[in-house]
């Protein structure tokens, strides 16, 4: 393959590429792409013309990783978009060969220089901020996730996540200039609970010389020099989320939901052992700044802001874009001066790292950055961060150091340790001088309980597992019958299963060699639908999934009825109605259509202006008349109910008690009201809200946000996730 020199650089059409340092400009604007998307363009115009294969490219833009076509799928898809700009097809797929770059190639002579803070949507140093918005709810909290997302709906292919998690899955990979080298360190566990009593955060003293970890049960302050242990004073009636240090090392902050009012907290918990004090009401995910003189924390999913250090003088310090939300708890410099924050792009599903200058509030740094579930600042210019090793699978994670190019607006990834599979990391802390990290590492996996319902749907009993295997297991409905318990799991594949409700095993429903997911019934118990997509790569434009149809009263094959490129593409049915509908987004929108079963036709009902980012938080009620879904408005967290009929006209917007996060939705049995999943972190709660915003909780547990609930036609039983999780606390000295 005859290649360009390598310092060369190249025009076409309103583009000019750098092929020594991967720099994309149109017009002269620097242009955003993931550095994967960028390799993938280079190698395909180093070709000049030439057909490359998919696993030449894939060789050559992943030459140390193992990674499945969907990921070359991807960029591929990503590129298209952002050269479709130019009024250009520059790519051309050539079947059953591989790809090729078709636009003109010039020599382009030196780059205009691009600026480096020319990034967009930068708030000004004059820009007005008010001084105290209306209270509004939890962001994603951190990652998250996340599980963007993607994970809520494809929890069985997916491995479980903390919310912060959920988003990460559909972020862009971060910039490589070399082959990772091996993050040099050792790594040792420092607890070893069993999951009954798993440690859901942790975190390290700027010293070093203190650990504090919550282990669902009690706080603990452990010393690093001798092992010793001392209970600390946790606040009364506060489940734990997160943790971090004060400047001096003399205080944790723990920020956690009050199990009462359903409110996020931020709470001083002395290290002495005297009585915690709370410093901010509706706050979440907290840094110290290292002057000791301000505390900045998130409030819903857009804000940010800061607080003097004995929780006073509380102000907005920056409101995110509307497409884009904060997944992380912010992180200062050393000197105080900066802020750094991970922002998810809503539409674009992308992770943006941005840094923030304290004074001015300007921005100095922005650019998309790898599969971030957590991270914590070595240096001013380096994060260690834990990164999902398969992107868009989610089967393990790797620990990794990334270094911030602030000249280039870039991030590169420059040593790892190898991955841990099936494994999550999260709560990451490190001293100050960076030598010492520590982090939650766990193995987790969701279940499907069942219980009896009370008529009134106020309460459970006699709740009991029913699936009882090692794999991640989601329900997805019920048949006719009442009895039987339909979802889909993770275990030799990502396949669809049935359970009755006093079985101890369960039944594959397909097993054609595609995957299979989110099943649900007709009315009538006649037909199975459910979405499936060959192995080889996530649900994508470049590789669409179909719905299926299958007959549950004979043994004829499954049929395809419609494909789509939407990977939250699916069908929900009406219990007690022969209506199915359909939603596919595109674009920042979804469109409703109601499904003819028979023949796979679809007739659009309406388009919402928002992209719904789990497959599980929409449901269509028993007469089908009506479909509930959550929304998040600028005033909190709220479950909107639209007639199908009459182009989605809202029939009524519930408001729900608390600043958790609300992803879940479904229907009761009688269509009064609907069964939702609300949490902060990993402490959660289900919840029953009929049509007049009454609330009445359920079940409290550390279920995490990823969950939901799904009655019986008769309304007499309830199916719904838990989750087995097994977190301990380890460490890494660099």
């Amino acid at each position: 393959m005859d290649s360009f020199p390598i310092s060369r650089r190249v025009a076409f059409g309103d583009y000019f590429l750098d092929l020594e340092s991967r720099v994309l400009t149109r017009r002269g604007e620097l242009v955003r792409l993931p550095a994967k998307v960028i390799d993938t363009l280079v190698v395909l115009v180093q070709a000049r013309g030439e057909v490359v294969s998919k696993e030449t490219l894939m060789a050559q833009v992943w030459p140390t990783t193992i990674v499945e076509e969907s990921g070359l799928q991807r960029n591929i898809s990503m590129l298209r978009k952002e050269l479709s700009q130019g009024g250009e097809d520059f790519i051309e797929t050539v079947p059953k060969r591989g790809y090729r770059f078709r636009g003109e190639l010039k020599d382009a002579g030196p780059v205009r220089e691009v600026r480096a803070d020319a990034a967009p949507d930068a708030p000004t140093a004059d820009a007005e901020i008010p001084a105290s918005r209306q209270r509004r709810w939890i962001p994603w909290l951190g990652a998250s996730l996340l599980v963007i997302g993607l994970i809520g709906v494809a929890g069985a292919y997916l491995s479980s996540y903390r919310t912060r998690e959920n988003a990460a899955t559909a972020a862009p990979a971060a910039t490589r200039e070399h082959t990772p080298g091996e993050l040099v360190g050792e790594v040792s566990q420092v607890t070893r609970n069993s999951s009954e009593l798993s440690v859901v955060a942790a975190a390290i003293s700027p010293d070093g010389k203190w650990f504090a970890y919550d282990e669902r049960a009690s706080l603990h302050l452990r010393n690093v020099a001798t092992g010793d242990v001392t209970e600390l004073h946790a606040p009364p009636g506060v489940q734990t989320a997160y943790l971090t240090w004060s400047a001096s090392g003399e205080d944790l902050l723990l920020s956690g939901l009050n199990l009462k009012t359903r409110i996020s907290e931020l709470w001083r918990v002395p290290r002495s052992g005297a009585p915690p004090r709370k410093l901010v009401h509706d706050a979440t995910l907290a840094a110290a700044s290292p002057t000791g003189d301000r505390i900045a924390f998130t409030r819903g999913e857009y804000e940010l802001w800061t607080v003097a250090a004995d929780g006073t003088a509380a102000e907005l310090f920056y409101e995110t874009p509307s497409n884009r939300r904060i997944l992380f708890r912010p992180a200062f410099s050393r000197d105080g001066k900066r802020i750094y924050v991970l922002l998810y792009g809503r539409a674009e599903h992308v992770l943006h790292l941005e840094v923030y200058d304290v004074q001015s509030r300007q921005r100095v740094f922005s650019a998309p950055t790898d599969y971030i579930q957590d991270f914590a600042l070595l240096d001013d210019n380096t994060l260690l961060a834990s990164v999902a090793s398969t992107p868009g699978v989610m089967r393990g994670v790797y620990l990794a150091t990334l270094s911030l190019d602030f000249a280039l607006q870039r991030v590169v990834e420059t040593s790892r340790l190898p991955a841990w599979p099936y494994h999550r990391v999260y709560e990451i802390s490190a001293t100050a001088d960076g030598r010492t990290a520590v982090f939650v590492r766990d193995q987790s996996q969701s279940d499907i309980y069942v219980a009896d319902l009370a008529p009134d749907g106020g309460s459970l009993t006699h709740a009991r597992r029913l699936t009882l295997d090692d794999g991640s297991d989601r329900v997805t409905g019920w048949l006719a019958d009442n009895r039987t318990v339909l979802f889909h799991a993770q275990r030799e594949s990502l396949g669809i299963y049935r359970q009755d409700v006093d079985d101890v095993r369960a039944t594959r429903l397909q097993d054609d060699g595609r995957l299979a997911w989110q099943p649900v019934s007709t009315h009538d118990g006649r037909w199975l639908l459910y979405m499936s997509f060959a192995p080889g790569g996530f649900p994508s434009p470049d590789h669409p999934q179909t719905l299926m149809r299958q007959s549950l009263v004979d043994s004829a094959p499954a049929q395809p009825l419609l494909s789509t490129g939407d990977s939250l593409g699916t069908v929900n049915c009406a219990r007690r109605a022969p209506r199915c509908i359909f939603i596919e987004g595109q674009e920042g929108k979804t469109t409703f259509s109601e499904l003819d079963v028979d023949n796979g036709r679809l007739k659009k009902l309406f388009t919402l202006p928002l992209r719904f980012e789990m497959g599980f938080n929409w449901a269509v009620s028993p007469d089908g008349r009506s479909v509930a879904y959550v929304e998040r408005p600028s005033g909190g967290i709220r479950i909107a109910v639209r007639d199908l009929d009459s182009l989605g006209s809202m029939r009524v917007s519930l408001p729900v008690e608390g600043n958790g996060i609300l992803r879940s939705v479904q229907w009761d049995a009688d269509g009064t009201g609907v069964f939702a999943v609300q949490c902060v972190g990993e402490p959660g709660v289900l919840l029953h809200l009929d049509l007049k915003s009454r609330e009445r909780v359920l079940r409290r547990v550390h279920i995490g946000c990823d969950g939901w609930a799904i009655p019986s036609p008769d309304g007499k039983r309830l199916a719904f996730i838990e989750w087995t999780s097994t977190g301990n606390l380890w460490m890494l000295k660099r």
